[in-house]
């Protein structure tokens, strides 16, 4: 099981072609986001602390 959290998607939907990180195939050189998401973390350990419920809070 996966389990995901604050995904743009609706509740109960399947989540499709999930694959592993290859670090050797899988590096980004140049990445770039959008300006709505760019005060979002660069890192995943750096996520805990953000306040995502805070994002989300119109999502439904």
């Amino acid at each position: 099981m996966i389990v995901l959290g604050y995904i743009d998607t609706e509740d109960g939907t399947p989540v499709l072609d999930i694959k592993p990180y290859s670090p050797s195939s899988d590096r980004v050189r140049a990445v770039s986001v959008p300006a709505w998401c760019a005060h979002w973390p660069a890192w995943f350990e750096d996520s805990g602390e953000f306040d995502w419920a805070g994002e989300f809070v119109n999502a439904r």
